[in-house]
């Protein structure tokens, strides 16, 4: 919970509006991510990236998914596609390497 006491008078304001919403703390990080994309102020790369990461380590989406992350960030499906294009590299690579292991491609009987 964070205060807030005073925070109109600092700003000259009679009141400030609140949006007051039930759930859990990974329900309102899920909405602060895709609420950016509507604030007004245009989203740059770093900013993408940070709710990315953010996303990526609470499990939100998984870091290879181009469509959940351009979901849940509100974002182009290109800088989606740039966000994960790491991730999906790796998981290429492991997916090569898988196949080229001789034990990984044995088939069962």
């Amino acid at each position: 919970m964070v205060s807030i006491a005073g925070a109109h008078s600092a700003l000259q304001l009679e009141s400030i509006a609140v949006d007051l919403r039930e759930g859990e703390r990974i329900d309102a990080l899920r909405y602060s991510l895709s609420a950016n994309a509507t604030h007004g102020k245009p989203r740059d790369q770093a900013e993408y990236r940070k709710a990315y990461d953010t996303a990526c380590r609470n499990g939100l989406v998984a870091r290879s998914n181009v469509d959940a992350v351009r979901d849940l960030l509100r974002c182009s499906t290109r800088t989606a596609y740039d966000l994960t294009s790491a991730a999906r590299a790796d998981a290429e690579r492991e997916r090569d390497q898988q196949i080229a292991d001789p034990r990984a491609s044995r088939c069962a009987r």
